[in-house]
């Protein structure tokens, strides 16, 4: 499954002295399996690396931008489960 998404998120307080890479990824969680056994399942579906060179790059606008990772379910237990969006980061 494809599909695009907006993200407006100011990283800039995130970088200091010490911080020469910030490695950003937009990741999906939900969980799968029989009800009560609640598998938790992540998906990384876009990534970005910033160097503190590139101070233009800290400030992420993104409109209408494509995932680069597909989202994909093998299994189908996708289909009707919540899904949770998270950004995150590693310094």
């Amino acid at each position: 499954m494809a599909f695009t998404f907006n993200l407006d998120a100011d990283l800039t307080s995130l970088f200091n002295w010490n911080t020469n890479l910030i490695f950003a990824s937009i990741v999906l969680s939900y969980e799968s399996g029989p009800k009560g056994e609640g598998i938790k399942n992540e998906i990384t579906i876009w990534d970005k690396r910033m160097l503190r060179t590139a101070d233009k790059e800290y400030h992420l606008k993104l409109q209408n931008e494509w995932i680069e990772y597909y989202l994909t379910d093998v299994n189908k237990t996708l289909l009707g489960n919540t899904v949770e969006v998270f950004l995150r980061w590693e310094q």
